[in-house]
């Protein structure tokens, strides 16, 4: 834990904004339909021209978008999303490629690397995220136990007689990922000071089997 405070300390996290279009891509949440919601309230009326999306808000449209696609109401829809956008967040940078990059130190670079794979307190402490860990979203279709689970459930061990909904948040993590296409969070070493040695770009990968790239970490190099 000591290591990681240390670790975090040095570095600042940044989210990069999306765009309207980026957010369409990522998350299927049209821009009619965010022309819609904002006319509606749900969303904030936008201040200039364009308009600029964080990554949680795009996680928020995308959960809030399947779970209307289910029948579940908006105002429950958007309940849930607010509540476990940090999670898919979350899922994605454990197994999706491309959603962290780094720039810093070649050794830094690999220390933030290795705690990304060993270690879930840096993960929560960027995403946000600090709850249960699940993979599974449940949904009764009578109002009640939204739940999550780390693996999908039988119906025996739902024990209930209502229909149950279910979300991979694994799957749609990576889907959320993939499509978007392009890093979500900026890792950067002391930003506004000296490096020691050269400073170097780097992609991180961790992605599953069958992901698009091969070796974790090929996407380096010196800026």
């Amino acid at each position: 834990m000591d290591r990681v405070r240390e670790l975090t300390g040095r570095i600042q996290v940044t989210w990069h904004p999306l765009s309207a279009a980026e957010v369409e891509r990522a998350s299927g949440f049209t821009a009619e339909l965010q022309r819609l919601w904002r006319s509606r309230g749900v969303l904030p009326k936008k201040s200039g021209t364009r308009v600029s999306y964080t990554a949680h808000d795009a996680a928020r449209f995308c959960l809030a978008k399947i779970l209307r696609s289910r029948g579940t109401s908006q105002t429950e829809a958007l309940e849930l999303a607010d509540r476990y956008q940090s999670l898919l967040l979350h899922h994605a940078m454990m197994n999706a490629d491309g959603v962290v990059e780094f720039t810093g130190s070649p050794q830094t670079s690999e220390d933030v690397y290795q705690r990304l794979e060993a270690d879930e307190v840096l993960l929560r402490e960027i995403s946000g995220w600090d709850g249960d860990e699940g993979g599974t979203l449940l949904i009764s279709s009578d109002g009640c136990a939204f739940t999550l689970q780390p693996h999908p459930p039988s119906w025996t061990d739902i024990g209930s007689p209502c229909e149950v909904l279910t979300i991979n948040l694994v799957t749609l993590s990576v889907r959320f990922a993939n499509a978007l296409g392009r890093p979500l969070v900026l890792l950067q070493e002391n930003p506004g000071e000296a490096v020691a040695g050269p400073v170097i770009r780097r992609v991180f990968s961790r992605g599953m089997p069958n992901s698009k790239v091969a070796k974790p970490g090929v996407h380096s190099k010196v800026l």
